[in-house]
């Protein structure tokens, strides 16, 4: 299989590469293809002892699958490396105890963006070696560079060019109304769970799958132990078994649950941030963020589970049920990615959400009041801000700001027996007097009940009624609705 251009272009920068550089690149962009060749052509060149370190067994199985010819070996809790291989492929853990006596001439770390946060970094920094770090996301929540590390930063384009050359996969956004973001302003899970786990919010999860994606391969992220297993239950009563999977799991159990999820015998599996790095299958259709972040980082690498592309796979959809795109937008937006790291995220996080002056970082407004498009003034510096609507009621401005079309992820919570006689309305052809049932009786039928308008709005699509027609029977309401083809 042969390099991409883009893969070609950053393989041959690092492979001449004298510093040490960090190559950014997208979940599902061929990060562990770039590694496989580069480590080839090193071994070529005359490199005999390289590295590749991971934060975890899953992403070291991965990079191990790809050397076939006996060079390499692994090393994680359970598995004895042997160290007379070439390349050596470790855990962050192993690796702090293994690197100094495998002595590398060259060092990649894959999901570098963490050798920042523990003492690996350290171990590496003593070594003295030449080091590349490969990451979709090198900004850290704690707003902890990678310059102390990385000297340069290789960058892929934005996820949309991606799609937009088949790369990864289209996606449809829905995502719930718009919060109010303080009832979500941590990451701490146990926090929200009281907010995102409750049982109307279990439930309407459930329902959502059932309606818009049932038997489709489903990966959900969750708050907590409790959250899951209320999930569980809740999928269980509709007659389905899902799966759950968390770090106490035993890893022999993990194994299985994750080997049928991708032979499609488990439809949905539900996690506790397990499958935010490493995990590659393509054929997941959809994702359901049942918590929120702060975290463009973590966001993006969660979402990435469901962007891959693969055979018969059309579209991926994205159930946002946490708001998490009103904070960070839609994947398709453009991240500013740098190793300097990012100070001012740490403060804005621990506060209420502000919109922040982009030249002096003064607080300006808090987002929720931003309900239209406006100047603002800053004070401090005397710069003018132009800041887009965050909680306006009205969808376009919600999407403009988001970055994308998107529907609500909402159930309305009908009466299964006055759904019943709707659809039989609608499909019945003549009375119990033999006579044919026209559309005009069949319209003022539905008009009459007494069922949601969203309902009856339904319901006349399917008949064939125009929206213009439906338009006027509202008073021109938009639901967003559309006419079904």
């Amino acid at each position: 299989m042969e390099l991409r251009d883009y893969q070609e272009q950053a393989v041959n920068r690092l492979f001449n590469a004298t510093q040490n550089t960090c190559r950014q690149l997208p979940t599902g962009g061929g990060k562990s293809f770039e590694i496989y060749h580069l480590v080839q052509r090193k071994l070529q060149t005359g490199v005999s002892r390289i590295a590749i370190l991971a934060p975890n067994r899953e992403i070291i199985d991965t990079l191990f699958s790809y050397f076939k010819g006996g060079e390499a070996t692994r090393a994680y809790t359970g598995m004895k490396p042997d160290l007379d291989k070439k390349v050596l492929l470790a855990t962050y853990g192993t690796a702090k105890k293994l690197l100094p006596v495998f002595e590398p001439e060259l060092i990649l770390v894959d999901e570098a963006a963490h050798i920042a946060a523990n003492d690996l970094g350290a171990t590496i920094k003593k070594l003295n070696v030449l080091t590349h770090g490969f990451t979709a996301t090198p900004n850290r929540l704690d707003g902890k560079g990678l310059k102390d590390f990385f000297s340069d930063l290789i960058l892929a384009p934005p996820i949309r060019w991606f799609i937009q050359n088949k790369y990864l996969s289209p996606y449809f956004l829905h995502a719930i109304e718009c919060p109010l973001f303080k009832d979500a302003s941590t990451d701490n899970l146990s926090v929200q769970s009281s907010i995102f786990g409750t049982k109307p919010e279990v439930e309407k999860t459930v329902k959502i799958y059932f309606e818009k994606c049932r038997d489709e391969k489903t990966l959900i992220f969750c708050t907590g132990v409790k959250h899951a297993i209320d999930l569980q239950t809740e999928f269980a009563k509709h007659g389905l078994n899902a799966a759950f999977i968390q770090s106490k799991t035993p890893q022999k159990e993990r194994n299985e649950f994750f080997q049928q999820f991708k032979k499609g015998e488990i439809k949905v599996l539900i996690n506790i941030q397990i499958f935010v790095e490493g995990v590659d299958v393509p054929s997941v259709q959809n994702v359901f963020l049942c918590r929120f972040t702060y975290s463009t980082a973590l966001l993006l690498q969660m979402l990435g589970r469901v962007l891959r592309r693969a055979e018969g796979k059309k579209e991926a959809h994205i159930f946002d049920l946490a708001g998490n795109c009103y904070y960070h937008g839609s994947p398709d937006a453009d991240f500013d990615w740098s190793l300097l790291g990012q100070s001012w995220r740490l403060e804005d996080n621990k506060q209420t959400l502000q919109v922040k002056c982009e030249c002096c970082g003064n607080d300006l407004i808090h987002k929720k009041w931003v309900t239209d498009y406006i100047d603002i003034c800053c004070i401090a510096c005397h710069t003018e801000i132009f800041v887009s609507p965050t909680l306006s009621n009205t969808r376009k401005a919600q999407q403009y700001y988001v970055g994308k079309t998107f529907d609500l992820a909402e159930l309305n919570d009908y009466d299964p027996k006055i759904v019943a006689e709707l659809t039989s309305l609608i499909l019945q052809q003549k009375t119990k007097g033999r006579r044919k049932l026209k559309l005009e009786q069949k319209i003022t039928k539905i008009l009459a009940m007494a069922v949601p308008d969203a309902l009856k709005k339904r319901a006349l699509l399917h008949l064939g009624v125009s929206k213009s027609t439906i338009d006027f029977y509202f008073d021109n309401e938009d639901d967003g609705i559309e006419e079904v083809s």
